[in-house]
C-alpha cells in the first residue's frame, strides 16, 4: 500500500476552503485547532483528506472532537491520517474514516482516538 492509498482522495486547500466556505486564514486557524485534518506531501503541498467533509462540503460530526482527542498523543498529522484509515475490530472492521462517514456514532471514534493517544504517550 502506498502512502496515497493510505491517504485516500484529497482536496487541495482551494478546495478545502470553498467546501468550507471559508478564508484561507480561516481555514489555517482550523487545521491549527485541530478542527479539520490537513497533511503536506513530501513536496510542501498542504491537503485535506475527502472522507472528512459530507456532501455539502461540512467536516463530518466527531471529525474535530478526534483530532483534538488524537492531537494529545504526541503525533503528527501523517500518522493521524494513518489511524482514521486503519480497520478497527471495535467499529466493525470499518476504519474511523468509515464509520464516520457512514453516520454512526462519533463518540466511539473519539473514546477510540483517546485511548490511541494515550498508547502513544507510554
Amino acid at each position: 500500500m502506498t502512502a496515497a492509498d493510505a491517504i485516500g482522495p484529497v482536496y487541495s486547500a482551494a478546495d478545502a476552503m470553498s467546501a468550507l466556505g471559508v478564508t484561507k486564514a480561516v481555514l489555517d486557524d482550523r487545521v491549527r485547532n485541530h478542527e479539520v485534518l490537513a497533511i503536506e506531501t513530501v513536496d510542501g503541498v498542504v491537503v485535506f483528506p475527502a472522507w472528512q467533509f459530507d456532501e455539502r462540503g461540512q467536516v463530518l460530526p466527531g471529525v474535530a472532537e478526534t483530532l483534538q482527542a488524537l492531537a494529545t498523543g504526541g503525533m503528527d498529522d501523517f500518522t493521524h491520517v494513518l489511524w482514521f484509515n486503519g480497520p478497527s475490530e471495535d467499529l466493525d472492521g470499518k476504519s474511523a474514516s468509515e464509520w464516520l462517514t457512514e453516520g454512526h456514532d462519533p463518540e466511539v471514534v473519539v473514546q477510540q482516538a483517546r485511548r490511541a493517544a494515550h498508547r502513544w504517550l507510554q
